[in-house]
């Protein structure tokens, strides 16, 4: 009961560090037990998402080596759960395999829709153009 109690709290407070300990005392017998493990692995997953989500949200690029430490995973285990959130669209970021970075935010999302706003206003002024010149000589 006090495991549970333990546990509900660490999750309230995203405390991921004391969450873990918890699932991991021997003296809890929480990953012994197949049911309660059935609830737990998917609580644990959702920690660990908003975890990440707070220790990213800061940041415009962050390194996957970071942040791996920070939640105490591997770096293929962190790259999986981002692809899951970006897929998920819970977080607006690309992942650089190659340098190992999160680039947070959609930098480049915002120059393309400068880049599609302009090209309609221009589109839309070569229309009023034509639309002129079309006029003048049927006149």
């Amino acid at each position: 009961k006090g495991s549970a109690k333990t546990l509900r709290s660490a999750y309230e407070a995203n405390d991921l560090t004391s969450f873990e300990r918890t699932l991991e005392n021997k003296q809890n017998r929480i990953l012994a037990d197949p049911f309660i493990m059935s609830y737990v692995s998917p609580l644990r997953r959702r920690m660990r998402e908003q975890v990440l989500l707070n220790l990213v949200k800061p940041y415009r690029r962050i390194r996957l080596e970071f942040v791996a430490r920070e939640l105490k995973l591997d770096e293929a285990e962190v790259e999986g759960l981002l692809v899951n959130m970006i897929l998920d669209k819970r977080i607006d970021g690309k992942i650089d395999q190659i340098r190992g970075f999160l680039s947070l935010g959609g930098e480049s999302k915002s120059v393309k829709a400068k880049n599609y706003d302009a090209l309609t206003q221009w589109s839309s002024t070569l229309k009023s153009l034509s639309n002129s010149l079309s006029s003048k000589i049927y006149l």
